[in-house]
């Protein structure tokens, strides 16, 4: 029987009250009669100039002003036009892989543009990108950087919905994998606890390259050899149901490794809990131990342990965490029971 241990969190300090409470002017030129030559030098009264004939030159214009036409005022290109009628942009193949150190020449994706009824829009640009720690894309090459899941954004110019005024872009994306080297070996690892009887265990295994690298994300599948002693589940749990042999088998791109466990009978029959302190304050670390007993209430070595926490209130049922080594973190104040 397991044995819960409650603990109270209260708030302290100012952590409490967080918790509760940017000319030039033109001249007309003008054509005058000169004046008549003076046959003595006597003074003569000043003659008025005669008024501007038809064909006086006008005075000069001002320098025409070029404005820059609009694309409302002309056809957008025709490349423009006709991603109007686009709806989607996809790629072949639909998930384009590339392995980690290698290049992938773009000319290898076929980039296509469908209208609404799936239709190929033959002569629309489309522009690609890539924005990821996992890949770039330079050169028209795609380089793999690091194992990851990105995307490739793809993008085409389109008329505005007004009808005038620069293009605007419409942007799509198709996904994007960078994958390890192949798999050289794949390696079950020791789960370190004993497996009894009712008892839930997580495996993990390692896919290992030729150079000695761990695939990060490589996907594993699970089968047990006998699903009557114990079950795994593709996450990797593995619940013993009765005494007996099992082999476990992980595979990855047709590697497989593999692990033999035996289950015994449990002679677990309670669980004593013990913390650092059982009154703590928000952002503490409370260390709580567990030791698995036997009828005798003797201590039972390699058994597997799993805590769990939960709220005594409504406010602090997701108000705390513990974890797997037993370290509880309250984030708000309450009553909580470790088991």
């Amino acid at each position: 029987m397991k044995t819960a241990r409650p603990v109270v969190v209260m708030a302290g300090g100012a952590m409490a009250l967080l918790l509760a409470g940017c000319g030039s002017s033109s001249q007309r030129a003008s054509v005058d009669t000169p004046p008549t030559p003076a046959a003595q030098p006597t003074e003569r009264p000043a003659i008025a100039p005669p008024p501007r004939t038809d064909t006086e030159a006008p005075p000069n214009p001002s320098p025409e002003v070029f404005q820059d036409e609009t694309p409302g005022a002309r056809e957008y290109p025709a490349g423009v036009r006709l991603g109007a009628r686009v709806a989607d942009v996809q790629a072949d193949p639909e998930l384009i892989t590339v392995q980690v150190g290698d290049s992938l020449s773009m000319d290898s994706v076929s980039l296509v543009a469908l209208d609404a009824s799936g239709n190929r829009v033959a002569g629309v640009r489309i522009f690609t990108n890539v924005d990821s720690r996992h890949a770039n894309l330079e050169g028209g090459f795609l380089k793999g950087i690091s194992e990851g899941e990105a995307e490739l954004q793809l993008a085409i110019r389109v008329p505005p919905p007004s009808g005038t005024g620069a293009p605007v872009v419409r942007s799509f994306s198709t996904p994007l994998r960078v994958v390890g080297a192949p798999v050289a070996e794949v390696v079950v690892l020791d789960p370190g606890v004993r497996l009894f009887t009712g008892g839930l265990v997580q495996l993990s295994a390692e896919a290992v390259t030729d150079s000695g690298d761990v695939r990060s994300m490589a996907e594993i599948e699970w089968e047990s050899s006998n699903r009557s002693v114990a079950a795994v589940d593709q996450r990797g749990f593995l619940t013993a149901l009765r005494e007996g042999s099992v082999t476990v088998t992980a595979t990855t791109e047709g590697v497989s490794g593999s692990m033999d466990f035996e289950i015994i009978d449990s002679p677990v029959e309670g669980v004593a809990l013990s913390a650092t302190m059982q009154i703590a304050r928000t952002g503490d670390v409370v260390r709580i131990s567990a030791e698995a007993q036997d009828g005798r209430g003797a201590a039972v070595d390699g058994a597997p342990i799993d805590f769990s926490v939960a709220g005594f209130e409504e406010r602090t049922s997701t108000g705390a965490s513990i974890f797997k080594d037993g370290a509880f973190v309250p984030e708000n104040p309450g009553l909580y029971r470790v088991t």
